[in-house]
């Protein structure tokens, strides 16, 4: 469940310790544990999920150093769902330039809670990133309020995932209209409009990584079997670090 954090929208904090989390279950890990081979991975490392005050896998705002930080947001693949924290590229982009990072990723976001929770930051954080990683989730994903009469400071995410014949009509509608490729424009803009710091995304609004600046490697995977897995992620962190490197000294 998302809710209000200090004014970000974040994990609720009934989440801020889980052992497991969205896809990375834990019957699919006892299942998994029956079924591969001995040496897998994550047999013998294990996965936690702690989230901050703002609901957010990472350390708090007033631990980071601001003076030489990374900002990294997206949806599951950038919180790291499925993967040891050290195991994400966040953490080992952040490695890679020996600096620190806060992670605004969150599991299932939509583009409106990764615009809302990028402008909040820099409206709040006097002190730019030296740079931000943008990963846009699938652009029909939005977020609602867990009651069907009235907002509350709850909410959950909803996307094309939802199986309902009404929201799977409504979203083809919207695909055909352009109705969510003109959201995803306009959110695109207006974080262009707002962060003066380099920007580093990928090119679609695709939940998957791609066109070489995040490859993906099959065979390799996270603890759900679902996201890439660690050499997946180092592969990533590579390739932000090549872009981040040349546009940082394009400056």
């Amino acid at each position: 469940m998302i809710s209000f954090n200090n004014d970000f929208l974040g994990y609720h904090s009934l989440e801020h310790i889980e052992s497991f989390s969205g896809s990375d279950t834990k019957e699919l890990y006892q299942k998994n544990l029956e079924i591969q081979p001995e040496d897998w991975y994550y047999r013998i490392n294990q996965i936690s999920y702690v989230r901050n005050s703002n609901g957010h896998r990472c350390k708090e705002i007033e631990d980071i150093d601001l003076d030489n930080y990374i900002l990294f947001t997206g949806c599951s693949h950038t919180e790291g769902i499925g993967l040891k924290l050290e195991d994400t590229f966040p953490y080992v982009v952040s490695k890679n330039f020996n600096c620190d990072y806060y992670n605004l990723g969150i599991g299932g976001a939509g583009i409106d809670m990764l615009v809302y929770n990028l402008i909040t930051w820099f409206s709040v954080i006097s002190k730019k990133p030296k740079f931000v990683v943008v990963q846009w989730p699938e652009q029909s994903r939005f977020i609602s309020s867990n009651i069907e009469d009235m907002p509350t400071e709850e909410l959950v995410t909803c996307g094309p995932w939802v199986k309902d014949m009404n929201v799977k009509n409504i979203l083809a509608a919207g695909n055909m209209t352009g109705f969510f490729q003109v959201r995803r424009l306009m959110a695109f803009k207006l974080l262009h409009n707002a962060v003066s710091c380099p920007i580093i995304e990928d090119s679609d609004g695709s939940s998957k990584f791609h066109d070489n600046m995040f490859p993906l490697y099959i065979g390799d995977t996270a603890r759900d079997m679902v996201h890439g897995g660690v050499d997946t992620n180092i592969k990533h962190a590579e390739a932000i670090s090549k872009i981040a490197n040349k546009k940082l000294s394009d400056k």
